[in-house]
């Protein structure tokens, strides 16, 4: 992507981008991108940024002050928990006077809040209930939110760790930094009965995600990216180590994998190492 934007350095009165759009967190690969980077890069070259942060709320401390996108969004029902129907734009103060909302309404030409603020007949709930959200992470985390993104991203890192080594596969990225509070885990091999594949490069459906969720009441997306398939773990502050071996345990079963197998043995061998507890999260 830094060759794209560099090319606008080297026309005269700018080059051929005027905006570039690019994820916080990629779904479904869950991949955290350079934001902080790439927003640079932009207003270096001269190119609005438009950040999707449909996965940055609540997963991962935002300071858009200090990132200064020109634009990112972001929903409130992901990772806030909040209800739907409550996103929220941010636009940098050198545009708000040229952002104008598709709907002419109350407010019109009065301002961004004012023309913003009343779009016709919509259920205003989700936006005034959304401060209680908020009060209830704020009670949660003891008024330090970074401590529960760092809790969360701690946990996701341990399982994404444990999972590929008790399946025997890998990551989708070995970079560290390049994951938050939700980890990409390859799918081991189907030991009993052919696999039936969603045919795509990037899905969220499968047999793999029905058996889970059938059989074991477990709830995680299943894709396919390049040819391989993977599991998309996700942790918050409801979820403890427990949840992450009863997954290990599952998906094992779901395969057709048997108790005696190299990978039950690693399964087992790491419950007795960690005791079944990661930093007290098993309580």
């Amino acid at each position: 992507m830094r060759v794209h934007l560099q090319q606008n350095a080297s026309v005269e009165n700018g080059g051929p981008y005027r905006l570039a759009l690019f994820e916080h967190i990629t779904s479904p690969t869950a991949l955290v991108l350079p934001i902080e980077e790439l927003i640079h890069l932009c207003r270096k070259y001269g190119i609005l940024s438009l950040v999707d942060g449909a996965h940055g709320i609540g997963q991962v401390d935002l300071k858009l002050d200090a990132l200064k996108p020109d634009f990112y969004v972001t929903n409130t029902h992901k990772w806030l928990c909040h209800s739907r129907g409550c996103a929220i734009l941010y636009i940098s103060s050198e545009h708000h006077s040229k952002i104008k909302p598709l709907i002419t309404s109350w407010g019109a030409n009065q301002g961004l809040h004012a023309e913003f603020i009343w779009q016709g007949t919509a259920d205003y709930a989700p936006y005034l209930s959304l401060p209680v959200t908020i009060k209830l992470f704020n009670w949660l985390s003891s008024n330090d939110l970074s401590s529960l993104y760092s809790r969360n991203c701690t946990l996701a890192q341990r399982a994404g760790n444990m999972l590929s080594h008790v399946w025997g596969t890998s990551l989708l990225s070995l970079d560290p930094d390049m994951f938050a509070a939700m980890v990409s885990v390859a799918v081991p091999v189907r030991q009993a009965m052919s696999a039936i594949d969603c045919g795509e490069e990037a899905c969220g459906i499968s047999d793999l995600h029905d058996d889970l969720i059938n059989k074991f009441s477990i709830e995680v997306p299943v894709f396919t990216f390049k040819g391989r398939k993977y599991i998309r773990v996700s942790i918050h502050v409801y979820n403890c180590w427990d949840d992450v071996l009863k997954l290990a345990s599952a998906v094992l079963n779901a395969l057709g994998y048997q108790l005696g197998s190299d990978a039950f043995n690693r399964l087992q061998d790491y419950i007795r190492e960690e005791d079944g507890t990661v930093d007290g999260e098993n309580e």
